[in-house]
């Protein structure tokens, strides 16, 4: 299982506030995530964005200095020293967090993405062979789909537990080797 919080983070002071990821952000809001897993694994954040581009937001070329593996128990904030920042155009950005016990488990839809820049649809730059984005998503949602997942949102916490946590819990029989949730933030 994993527990996730959405934070808002304030650019000139550094602060973050746990929010409710069902609340209305605004253009150039940054964002991160609070993250506690009960085992250790790999933390992979891809984004469709509001534009339909697909985007690898952790781990990043642009944030090199930032690790995507997560110990077992241990709350970690991804990205550790960035934030995701909310840009045009206004709508939903589907993140999708998926934690893997193995840092391969996502390596094709990781090569899909570079292919083609992020891009949907067909790209005259792209080789015939490379994996498509919405071929690889396909294979992790249907991953999500045959799966037990429970999924809870805390409005109250009880003691030590932080506000408008939501949980994902596989309790399904099957041995799993990943969780896969989406997280859905509007923007305007």
């Amino acid at each position: 299982g994993v527990r996730y919080n959405v934070l808002l983070i304030n650019t000139s002071s550094g602060s973050e506030q746990p929010v409710d990821p069902a609340a209305t952000f605004h253009n150039s809001d940054c964002l991160a995530l609070g993250i506690q897993s009960n085992y250790d694994g790999y933390l992979y954040v891809l984004d469709r964005g509001s534009s339909g581009k697909w985007d690898v937001l952790l781990p990043s070329k642009e944030m090199t200095d930032e690790s995507n593996y997560i110990k077992a128990r241990t709350t970690v904030k991804a990205p550790g020293q960035y934030c995701f920042s909310l840009d045009n155009p206004p709508g939903v950005e589907h993140l999708y967090l998926v934690l893997a016990r193995n840092p391969q488990d996502v390596s094709e839809l990781n090569s899909a993405i570079k292919s083609n820049g992020g891009a949907t649809g067909t790209s005259d730059a792209q080789p015939a062979n490379a994996p498509k984005i919405e071929t690889q998503m396909a294979r992790l949602e249907e991953g999500m789909r045959s799966r037990d997942l429970k999924i809870a949102k805390v409005s109250k916490p009880s003691a030590g537990e932080p506000a408008n946590a939501v949980y994902v819990v596989d309790t399904s029989h099957s041995a799993s080797d990943r969780i896969i949730t989406e997280i859905q933030i509007r923007h305007n």
